[in-house]
């Protein structure tokens, strides 16, 4: 399975959106996806597989630091490494950064194991972070030595 993994174009947006609105629960509108592929602080990547949008990430980088705010891989796509990926891409495009983190549901066990794998470790906690449902956020950054 080939897969191909770049910077997003303004064509990929409502692909994009489409994608995070079936996979997230918080879900940017079609107007700042666009915006974003702009503002000099973000990066969209998009993820194409079998001739579709099959993942995507967006990434905020300042002063160093990386935050990956939202991975996103559609369900028929997943478990064939397109997070994986799209991780790898993350990490090698960031290498000089001072850290790479994120955040991500306590419940989401599948997420959590793929961060872990990709070699992000939990950092700390924020509690009652998320609504709909409320539950903690689980810190992680990127531990360049596994």
């Amino acid at each position: 399975m080939e897969t191909e993994i770049r910077l997003a174009h303004e064509e990929d947006i409502e692909n994009i959106h489409r994608l995070q609105a079936a996979c997230l629960n918080e879900v940017w509108s079609e107007r700042q996806l666009r915006e974003t592929l702009d503002n000099g602080l973000y990066r969209i990547y998009a993820a194409f597989c079998e001739g579709e949008t099959a993942g995507c990430m967006t990434v905020m980088s300042v002063g160093g630091e990386v935050s990956l705010d939202q991975l996103a891989v559609a369900e028929k796509f997943r478990r064939r490494g397109i997070g994986r990926k799209l991780l790898k891409r993350l990490i090698e495009d960031h290498r000089g950064s001072e850290g790479i983190y994120l955040e991500v549901r306590e419940s989401n066990l599948p997420a959590r194991r793929l961060y872990e794998s990709a070699g992000f470790r939990e950092t700390g906690r924020r509690r009652n972070f998320y609504e709909d449902p409320r539950e903690d956020a689980v810190l992680m950054s990127y531990c360049k030595n596994g």
